[in-house]
């Protein structure tokens, strides 16, 4: 078979080999040992001894890439969320393999320009499916494994998925002491891979983050470093008490203050480039922050950081917003590209293309219960599409400085907990937030009751009536309320950005909702005009 395989990894985690097993990333297994480097490759060829690669996913859990070689056909086995893509072209009659996606470019000599993938891009900071911005190279997806084949064909077979066949309805203090035991565990495997080394945590003020450093504290790990960074803004204050009070180092960069580097700085080109893969949004958010940590050496060169992605949606932070929704299959597309496809303005023509789109991104046969009026089908896309290439995805920044990262909120154990959690307890993160407060920021002294940042039932409604009437008023009036909402201070951030646009297209970029359609439209006219 004609192939040729390219794999760079990153600064923080490398592809090793064993035979013909290649593999990137750590995983544990049931026995909760951890596999890296090349202990990971070597047990994946131990295993195969005797499992199939469906087999061997049911016993391990972590973020990893598996590719296998054989004679007429390789084999790429992804994780839950597909932390480490693999890009894949099939030129000259050779199949081409790798994890840079800017690598087939060059190997092309040309972008071939994917037109409808560039209308999800700017409409949501994602490409859906296998697809990229290149219409010739395509790419894995999480819970995925690829086959491809001499005869230049590719399979692809789905490896796992959300979707609850079964639901613990039990009293919701038996829940309660089950995800306490849950996050015991949990806690066991984040302490483990460690191994001593620095856990930086980016502290917000609200749960989830604070949970990860709760978790840290309660195993009586000392090694932890917090930071919080942006404007001043309400979550300062509450991140550095709960950072004080733990008895944990604590830093606030403020984007107001420190020197930003410019968007024609190399560094920084390098790392949107590295970081969009030609599928997703480059995020800067921490950027400027962890950048300013290493620069005035606040953090060990081995640190480990640990985001809080995912503990809320997990907890049902969205459930309100997307996943209570009584529909019929064929509603779904339309509900999907309303909720998760906001970024900009869409034409008529924009939301009937990403309809179509999102409803081939749909298993029809998906078996699942629908329990009341919550709509699973709706999540599990969640997970498998915007939350793995744009959320997790995000994390990349860490890796770009050499530190390797860990999603403890993302654990399997914890995930397949959640799932199995009724709609009732997971709404408005119900559960979630009574296990939090009494079993770990109440004990610890971290609970602020009336000051948390809790998001209301009417705090919900009134953003979907001012989301419907946004586009009814001036320009300057919404652009003004989005800069005074800027925490992250993305309008400075971005203004060389929106230069770039102008300078290209002759216009002010306007008519945005977030200023992450001003990342995603200054990406697109970069890789369009190549």
């Amino acid at each position: 078979m004609k192939h040729i395989i390219n794999l760079k990894g990153n600064k923080a985690y490398s592809w090793y080999s064993h035979e013909n097993v290649l593999c990137i990333g750590y995983f544990f297994d049931t026995s909760h040992t951890l596999f890296s480097d090349f202990e990971a490759a070597k047990a994946i060829i131990d295993m195969r001894k005797t499992m199939s690669f469906e087999d061997i996913l049911s016993h391990i859990q972590g973020i990893f890439t598996i590719i296998e070689i054989s004679d007429n056909h390789i084999s790429i086995i992804t994780d839950s969320i597909n932390y480490f893509p693999v890009f894949y072209l099939y030129y000259n009659q050779i199949w081409h393999i790798t994890d840079s996606w800017n690598t087939l470019i060059e190997t092309k000599s040309e972008i071939n320009i994917n037109t409808q993938a560039l209308i999800e891009y700017e409409c949501a900071g994602f490409v859906l499916d296998n697809q990229t911005l290149d219409r010739n190279i395509l790419k894995t997806k999480a819970w995925e494994q690829l086959t491809i084949t001499e005869k230049g064909e590719y399979i692809r077979t789905k490896t796992g998925n959300f979707l609850p066949k079964s639901f613990l309805f039990e009293p919701i203090e038996q829940l309660q002491q089950k995800a306490y035991n849950v996050y015991n565990n949990v806690s066991k495997r984040l302490i483990d891979f460690l191994q001593n080394r620095t856990a930086v945590v980016p502290l917000s003020g609200g749960f989830d983050s604070r949970l990860i450093v709760s978790l840290l504290y309660a195993a009586q790990y000392k090694n932890v470093i917090c930071f919080t960074y942006g404007k001043m803004n309400h979550e300062v204050p509450l991140s550095k008490q709960v950072a004080e009070t733990l008895g944990y180092p604590w830093y606030f960069i403020d984007y107001t203050t420190i020197q930003l580097e410019s968007l024609e700085n190399s560094d920084i080109q390098t790392y949107l480039q590295s970081a969009a893969q030609g599928y997703s949004m480059p995020y800067l958010q921490e950027y400027y922050a962890v950048k300013e940590l290493i620069r005035k050496q606040l953090i060990p060169s081995d640190s480990v950081f640990l985001p809080g992605h995912s503990g809320d949606y997990l907890g049902g932070s969205y459930i309100n917003k997307t996943i209570e929704a009584q529909l019929i299959f064929e509603e779904i597309p339309a509900h999907i590209e309303s909720k998760y496809f906001y970024f900009k303005k869409k034409s008529r023509y924009e939301k009937i293309h990403l309809q179509e789109r999102i409803a081939l991104t749909l298993d029809k046969n998906k078996h699942t219960i629908i329990q009341n009026k919550y709509n699973p089908i709706i999540e599990d896309w969640d997970i498998q599409e915007k939350l793995s290439k744009f959320i997790f995805h995000s994390s990349y920044v860490f890796n770009y400085f050499g530190y390797q990262h860990y999603f403890p909120l993302w654990d399997s154990e914890l995930v397949n907990f959640y799932r199995k959690v009724p709609y009732e307890y997971r709404k408005n993160k119900i559960l979630y937030d009574i296990v939090a407060e009494q079993y770990y920021f109440k004990p610890q002294h971290i609970s602020f009751q009336n000051n948390e940042l809790i998001v209301k039932k009417h705090d919900i409604l009134f953003q979907k009536i001012k989301d419907s009437i946004r586009y009814f008023f001036p320009w300057r009036i919404v652009l003004q309320r989005m800069i005074q909402a800027d925490w992250m201070h993305y309008a400075y951030i971005t203004k060389d950005m929106q230069l770039f646009i102008q300078q290209k297209t002759g216009k002010s970029f306007t008519h945005f909702k977030t200023f992450n359609a001003i990342i995603c439209k200054w990406y697109s006219l970069i890789i369009t005009n190549k």
